[in-house]
């Protein structure tokens, strides 16, 4: 009975983790053709998973400024998410990845929207 309580539990998370892949593939072409990097956050719906993944493939999602502020606001909407008892349990996954086969190469030393303390007023 206790090998079926540990085991359940990460059985829900592959299933839930399978679905988020095939949804990833998706988000992976659709998020190719961008030419905006960004970070986009999923919610399994009934679940305890969320997936985070940098799209910046161009660059092999090196990160960009903008997708470090997207990060940031993504943390804050996973620390409501933690709170929050919806689904029942108080287990929590976040599967962090990069698309089209990469996770992240860095910083993107090429951003152009990177702004210096220095020059600012």
């Amino acid at each position: 009975a206790y090998l079926n309580m540990i085991i359940s539990p990460l059985h829900q998370i592959q299933l839930a983790a399978g679905s988020f892949r095939r949804q990833l593939l998706s988000t992976c072409s659709s998020a190719s053709s961008l030419t905006s990097p960004s970070v986009h956050l999923t919610f399994h719906n009934n679940s305890s998973v969320a997936i985070m993944q940098l799209c910046n493939p161009r660059r092999r999602n090196a990160l960009t400024y903008s997708m470090m502020q997207q990060l940031d606001n993504h943390i804050h909407t996973l620390n409501e998410w933690c709170k929050c008892d919806d689904v029942g349990n108080d287990a929590r996954v976040l599967i962090l990845t990069g698309s089209e086969g990469n996770f992240c190469s860095g910083l993107d030393l090429l951003d152009h929207d990177q702004t210096d303390d220095n020059d600012k007023p």
